[in-house]
């Protein structure tokens, strides 16, 4: 679980995936280890949200329609938004070869504990 001082803002991660349930699931898990999680369905409202809202890092799935997760992240880039992206694929040349903008790209289904401290570790840096 996220260390924070007394006081502290939680960090805001944005968690991007076109699959309800595991848009919803995501979203309790990052919460109980110390989040405040924002939601979207797809790239487009992910982006819309970026506009909107405080976010520390983003969390996206690869495979969504309209935008998907690497276009996402480019579009980040260039926007110079500089905050963690992580990229979650089945696909595992992605994710040995992630795209630009990328800081880290995991496997579906890799351990919530790896990804949870990935994201604490890019947070810190």
């Amino acid at each position: 679980m996220m260390r924070r001082l007394a006081g502290a803002p939680r960090p805001h991660l944005l968690c991007v995936d076109d699959d309800p349930g595991t848009r919803k699931f995501y979203g309790r898990v990052f919460e109980a280890h110390g989040f405040e999680v924002l939601l979207a369905e797809n790239g487009a409202d992910a982006l819309r949200t970026l506009r909107l809202s405080r976010v520390d890092a983003v969390v996206s799935d690869y495979d969504m329609p309209e935008i998907n997760g690497a276009e996402l992240a480019s579009a980040l880039r260039a926007a110079q938004r500089r905050i963690p992206f992580i990229l979650i694929s089945g696909c595992s040349e992605l994710v040995q070869n992630p795209p630009a903008g990328v800081h880290l790209a995991v496997t579906k289904g890799a351990p919530l504990a790896k990804l949870i401290e990935a994201i604490e570790e890019l947070l810190r840096a």
